[in-house]
């Protein structure tokens, strides 16, 4: 039996003084927590004093670093596609 089912398809941007940035993930629903969670969290892109930056035009240190600081960041909400 499955304890997780994948939801839907949802993303959020963050906005700081300095950057926005575009986050894309999966909601998925735990069975056994009876709460969602999300998973495959990906950076899709990140603007800089106005520029914008796909995820594979930065380096890869960079994507890591943004993916631990802000995924995570409450200041915004997943929200649905």
């Amino acid at each position: 039996m499955f304890n997780h089912n994948r939801t839907m398809d949802v993303h959020k941007t963050v906005v700081t003084e300095d950057f926005s940035l575009w986050f894309r993930a999966v909601e998925v629903y735990s069975k056994l927590d009876d709460d969602y969670e999300y998973e495959d969290i990906e950076l899709v892109s990140v603007e800089i004093l106005g520029v914008e930056y796909k995820e594979d035009e930065l380096p890869p240190k960079m994507v890591d670093s943004f993916l631990e600081w802000f995924s995570d960041d409450s200041s915004a909400d997943w929200e649905y596609f």
